[in-house]
C-alpha cells in the first residue's frame, strides 16, 4: 500500500512537470519584465518621485515671478459715494443738501532701487530650484537602487527555486530505483523509507523556494506601484551579462560622484542659496526709491442745484500725478541685523552638511567597491567549488548506485553541491548589484 502511494505522487509530480511544459509551449509566451524595463516603470509611477516633480515645477513658477518682479504694478480703481448732510459740492464749497460722487482712476507703482533685493531673491529662487531637482534627481536614484535589488532577489529566488526543482528530480528517480531493487530484494524497506524522507524534504524545500518568489515579486510590484498580475515573471539574463567588467579605480570613481551625486549637488545649491540670502538680507540696510503715477477723474451730483454735464466734469475734473517714493531705514528693532545673522547660521549649517555628504559618500563608495571586489573573488572560489562538488556527486552517485555508498554520503555530496550552486548564484549577484551602483554613483545620468 505505502508502495502503491509513493508510485502515485510520483507519478503525479511528472505529469504536472510535462503538462506545465506542455501548457507553456501552447500558450503565447507571458512578458518577461527586464530591469531597466522595471526601473521606468517605477519613475513614472512612484507617488514619492511625481510629488517632488510637482514641486520643481512650483518652484520654476516662484522663479518666473520673481524674474517679472522688476515690471510695474498697475491697477485701476471706481468709487461710488453718497453724502447727507453737510457735504462738499464740486465748487469746493460745503452745502447742506445731499450729494453724489463719482470716482474713476488708473494708478501704476514701478520699483526704480531696493537695495538690489529683487536681484539676490531671484538668484536664491534660482537655487531653490536646483535644490528641488537634486533632490528630485536623488530620490529617483534611491528608487532605481531599491527596484535593482528586489529585481535581483527576484532573480536569485527562481535560480535557486530550479536548483531545488532539480533535486526533486534527483531524489524521484533515486526512489523508483530503490523500490525496483527492493522488488528484486537487493536493498531493505529502510532505505526505501529514508530515500523517500529525502524526497519529501527536497519537496518541501520547493515549495519554501516557491513561497520566497511570491513574496519577493510581490515586494518588487509594490516597489513599481503595480498590481501584481497573475503572469508576472522577469526576464533571465545570461550569466555573461552578470558578469560585469571591474570596477574602475576607486579614486576615479569618487571623482566622478563628487561632480554627479545629487546629495552634494543639493547641498553646494544650498549653500549658494544662503549666500543669496545674506546678500538679500543686506538689502534692507538701503533706502528704496519707487515711481508712482497716475491719472483720474470725478463727478459730482449735488440735489438742489444746477448740475454740470456728466461729460463736462469728467474732462474738467481729469488729474494726471507722477512723484518719487524714497524710503530710508533708519530703526526697525534690529530685524535686518538678525535676518543677516540667521542666514549665516544657515550658511554654516549647510557648509557642515556639505562636508557630512563628502564623507557619507565616499564611506559608501569604498564598501561597495570593497564588496564587489570580495564578491569577484567568491565567484571564481565558488565556482571551483561547484565544479569539484559536480564531480564528487556524479561518483557518489555512481557508488550510491552500486551500493558502495550509503544513503548518508548520497544526502551529504547532493547537499554541498546545492550549497556551492547556492552560494555562487548569491555571490554573482552580488557582484552585479554592487558594479550597478557603483555606475549609479560615477554617473547617474547613464542608468
Amino acid at each position: 500500500m505505502f508502495f502503491n502511494k509513493l508510485r502515485l505522487k510520483i507519478f503525479i509530480i511528472s505529469m504536472v512537470m510535462f503538462f506545465c511544459c506542455f501548457s507553456g509551449s501552447a500558450m503565447p509566451p507571458a512578458h518577461k519584465w527586464t530591469l531597466e524595463e522595471c526601473v521606468d516603470y517605477a519613475l513614472q509611477h512612484s507617488p514619492e518621485v511625481r510629488m517632488l516633480e510637482l514641486s520643481v515645477k512650483s518652484k520654476n513658477v516662484d522663479l518666473n515671478t520673481e524674474r517679472n518682479s522688476w515690471l510695474p504694478q498697475i491697477s485701476a480703481s471706481a468709487s461710488q459715494q453718497y453724502t447727507f448732510g453737510r457735504s462738499l459740492t464740486y465748487e469746493n464749497t460745503y452745502t447742506n443738501t445731499s450729494t453724489g460722487q463719482t470716482s474713476v482712476s488708473l494708478t501704476g507703482k514701478m520699483n526704480l532701487f531696493d537695495g538690489f533685493c529683487s536681484r539676490y531673491k531671484k538668484r536664491m529662487t534660482r537655487d531653490l530650484v536646483l535644490v528641488e531637482e537634486h533632490n528630485l534627481s536623488d530620490a529617483k536614484m534611491t528608487l532605481i537602487m531599491n527596484v535593482a535589488e528586489a529585481y535581483l532577489q527576484v532573480l536569485m529566488d527562481m535560480q535557486l527555486l530550479e536548483i531545488s526543482e532539480r533535486q526533486v528530480s534527483i531524489d524521484s528517480l533515486q526512489t523508483l530505483r530503490l523500490q525496483g531493487l527492493l522488488k528484486h530484494g537487493k536493498i531493505s524497506y529502510v532505505d526505501v523509507v529514508q530515500q523517500h524522507a529525502t524526497l519529501q524534504s527536497s519537496m518541501a524545500n520547493v515549495s519554501e523556494k516557491k513561497n520566497q518568489l511570491s513574496t519577493d515579486e510581490l515586494s518588487l510590484c509594490q516597489l513599481m506601484d503595480l498590481e501584481v498580475p497573475k503572469d508576472f515573471s522577469i526576464a533571465k539574463p545570461k550569466e555573461d551579462d552578470l558578469c560585469l567588467m571591474m570596477p574602475d579605480n576607486i579614486d576615479a570613481i569618487l571623482a566622478e560622484a563628487i561632480n554627479n551625486y545629487p546629495t552634494i549637488q543639493s547641498q553646494k545649491a544650498s549653500i549658494s542659496c544662503s549666500e543669496d540670502k545674506i546678500k538679500m538680507c543686506r538689502s534692507a540696510l538701503y533706502p528704496q526709491l519707487s515711481l508712482v503715477g497716475g491719472i483720474g477723474t470725478n463727478y459730482y451730483k449735488t440735489n438742489g442745484i444746477d448740475n454740470r454735464s456728466f461729460g463736462n466734469q469728467l474732462r474738467n475734473n481729469f488729474c494726471q500725478e507722477i512723484q518719487l517714493q524714497l524710503t530710508i531705514p533708519l530703526f526697525n528693532r534690529f530685524e535686518t541685523r538678525n535676518s543677516i545673522r540667521q542666514a549665516r547660521i544657515e550658511k554654516d549649517k549647510n557648509e557642515i552638511l556639505l562636508k557630512k555628504a563628502k564623507n557619507d559618500l565616499y564611506h559608501k563608495i569604498t564598501q561597495i567597491h570593497a564588496h564587489a571586489m570580495n564578491a569577484y573573488a567568491k565567484i571564481t572560489s565558488y565556482t571551483a567549488a561547484v565544479n569539484s562538488n559536480q564531480e564528487s556527486f556524479k561518483l557518489t552517485t555512481k557508488k550510491y548506485e552500486c551500493g558502495k555508498a550509503t544513503l548518508f554520503e548520497f544526502d551529504d555530496s547532493k547537499v554541498k553541491l546545492l550549497e556551492a550552486e547556492s552560494s555562487r548564484l548569491q555571490a554573482l549577484f552580488d557582484y552585479y548589484y554592487q558594479c550597478y551602483l557603483l555606475k549609479l554613483y560615477k554617473n547617474p545620468r547613464e542608468i
